[in-house]
């Protein structure tokens, strides 16, 4: 009687799992000044005994974890790629960064020691099947988290990205909160723009993806990305077609990625 009764909470907890393809959960640590929502999207058949690929998704600046999915059906590319999406929040545009500047703004530490963590625990995620990518504000965090600890991850993405810090229109705003004045400290937004951490993956057979609109004002920093990637001799995929930094181009950018991280995990699709 006992088994039987087990084995109905269980098919109980499972349904709900199925039915709950969206999901939300609320952290709090001291490394980010408020709470994160981390919205996640899992295929509509989830199974929690099978494991899957997971991509992360960051937003760009002004935006919030909603805002992809105010972009794109996250739901239907969950259950058609087969795998777990999970939105975080920038938290205030932190720019997915440690601020050398603020010891409250220490979003990388919050995400590899609590966010990352916490997230392989609570859901059937493929340990070596994890992707980041994001737009904007959003490229930048994906290619800096992933530079930081590729063993972490499979591959990485960006669309529209600001992969040199010099080039950002915010430079001598908000980014200053976090790095400080850009005149006095330059040096800090080279040392942390990604193009001058891509060495980091050079001979580690890592293949990544970016994409930029001809329009983007951040085309010509992506094409320097291009260049860097080539003279290390690492595996870059750059798509660029027309297109400005806009939800429009990112729309449809980020499904050629998903359809990009698809073909890593399956080969045989191709």
């Amino acid at each position: 009687m006992l088994k039987n009764k087990f084995i109905l909470v269980y098919i109980f907890f499972f349904l709900f799992l199925s039915l709950n393809a969206q999901q939300q959960i609320v952290l709090t640590s001291p490394f980010i000044p408020r709470a994160d929502t981390i919205w996640i999207f899992l295929p509509q058949k989830y199974n929690p005994l099978q494991n899957y690929p997971a991509v992360y998704l960051l937003h760009g600046k002004g935006g919030n974890y909603k805002y992809w999915n105010e972009i794109i059906n996250l739901p239907s590319l969950a259950t058609e790629f087969n795998l777990i999406i999970i939105c975080p929040d920038g938290i205030d545009d932190l720019y997915y960064l440690n601020s050398p500047v603020n010891k409250d703004y220490q979003y990388e530490s919050y995400f590899f020691n609590i966010l990352f963590p916490i997230l392989l625990k609570r859901y059937s995620i493929d340990k070596e099947k994890i992707f980041i990518t994001g737009f904007s504000m959003g490229g930048f965090g994906s290619f800096n988290l992933f530079l930081k600890r590729p063993d972490l991850f499979l591959s990485c993405g960006s669309t529209g990205g600001l992969l040199d810090l010099n080039f950002s229109a915010n430079k001598n705003t908000r980014i200053t909160e976090l790095l400080g004045d850009y005149k006095r400290h330059k040096s800090r937004f080279d040392k942390y723009s990604p193009i001058n951490n891509l060495g980091r993956i050079a001979g580690k057979n890592k293949h990544i993806i970016f994409d930029c609109g001809t329009e983007d004002y951040l085309y010509e920093a992506n094409n320097k990305f291009r260049e860097k990637c080539r003279n290390l001799k690492i595996k870059a995929t750059f798509i660029s077609q027309p297109g400005g930094h806009d939800l429009n181009y990112w729309r449809e950018s980020i499904k050629f990625q998903l359809v990009f991280f698809n073909n890593l995990i399956n080969p045989d699709e191709r």
